[in-house]
C-alpha cells in the first residue's frame, strides 16, 4: 500500500511544518531530471499529508479519492440493494467530516 508517510521519510504524528521540510528535502535529493516516477511518489505523498485535513482524509480513509469505481470495488456487484445503503452511508459520512474540518461561515 502507498504510504505517504514513508515515502516523505516522517512519523505519522508529524506536524505541517515537519512534513514540509521532510518534503522540501526529499525533492532535492529526487529532482525530476533524475528520476521523474519517484518526483512524482513524493509529489503524490506529500499532497495525501500536507495539512490536518488532508491527514485527516488519508486516515479515514486511506485513498487520495473516493471514486465511483472505488465504490464500486468494495461492494458486491450483485447486491444493488447494499450498494445503495453503502453508498448513502459513505456519502453521509464524507459530508460530516467535511463538514466538521470546514471554518464556520457563522465566524466570520
Amino acid at each position: 500500500m502507498f504510504n505517504p508517510y514513508q515515502i516523505l521519510g516522517v512519523s505519522e504524528t508529524a506536524n505541517d511544518e515537519e512534513i514540509r521540510t521532510a518534503y522540501l528535502a526529499r525533492l532535492r535529493e529526487n529532482p525530476p531530471d533524475s528520476n521523474q516516477q519517484q518526483f512524482q511518489q513524493i509529489q503524490q505523498a506529500y499532497a495525501l499529508v500536507k495539512d490536518s485535513d488532508c491527514r485527516l482524509r488519508f486516515r479515514l480513509f486511506h485513498v487520495e479519492t473516493i471514486t465511483p469505481e472505488l465504490i464500486a470495488q468494495s461492494m458486491q456487484p450483485d447486491d444493488q440493494h447494499n450498494k445503495r445503503v453503502g453508498l448513502q452511508t459513505l456519502q453521509a459520512l464524507f459530508k460530516m467530516v467535511v463538514t466538521q474540518a470546514s471554518p464556520s461561515t457563522n465566524d466570520q
